[in-house]
């Protein structure tokens, strides 16, 4: 079941009203309709939306729903706003994160591919190997701060999503600094990719082949 406005779709299997995971890879999902259950994405804002139970076989079916502001916090339209935008920045980043660290997940068994057929090659060219070595440590280093960078982001998000008044000014600080990481996380990322790694490829001739 999914509760759908313009700009997004929220999908849960007992209408929680929140959005679906950051970490969602979009594909439909049977039940739940996040691919990753155990994260939830951010709480939607006061509105209507629409639910639409999608049965295996027969014709969807479709009505209104309105969410009301919960009524225990007095928090004026515009702050609500202003809390969302913060949470959604977050839930953002983590979402761009995320695709970062598909491509390193790619990008980590293709080392490996390498690596396994230099060693099926002893005589493979000792450049190549030391190569191989410097390529793997920064692929490591890449990996912790893609780890560390999405793991803030959703510690982060969960926080200010959990509480319904404005974020605090540390914590919008922190959002900065999250942005300010993610962003070194992916330049590094991207600088293994375009610099590094063609000369590895290279020099390890078909065992650098993408396959």
């Amino acid at each position: 079941r999914c509760l759908s406005d313009w700009s997004s779709d929220v999908c849960s299997s007992d209408l929680d009203l929140r959005r679906a995971s950051p970490l969602d890879n979009g594909l439909p999902q049977q039940g739940n309709c996040s691919a990753n259950p155990g994260r939830a994405g951010p709480v939607v804002l006061p509105g209507k939306y629409t639910v639409i139970l999608s049965p295996a076989a027969g014709t969807p079916l479709a009505t209104a729903v309105t969410v009301l502001p919960d009524p225990r916090f007095a928090i004026s339209d515009a702050d609500r706003k202003s809390r969302d935008t913060a949470v959604m920045s977050l839930y953002s980043l983590q979402q761009q994160l995320a695709l970062a660290r598909d491509t390193f997940q790619t990008l980590s068994g293709q080392l490996a591919s390498i690596r396994a057929s230099m060693t099926a090659a002893p005589d493979q060219d000792r450049a190549a190997t030391d190569m191989l070595e410097r390529a793997a440590s920064q692929a490591a280093q890449v990996q912790g701060q893609l780890t560390r960078s999405l793991s803030s982001a959703y510690t982060l998000e969960t926080a200010v999503d959990a509480y319904q008044g404005l974020p605090t000014a540390a914590q919008l600080h922190e959002l900065d600094w999250d942005w300010e990481d993610a962003v070194a996380a992916v330049t590094a990322l991207n600088r293994l990719l375009r610099q590094d790694l063609p000369p590895l490829y290279a020099a390890a001739g078909a065992a650098g082949r993408w396959t």
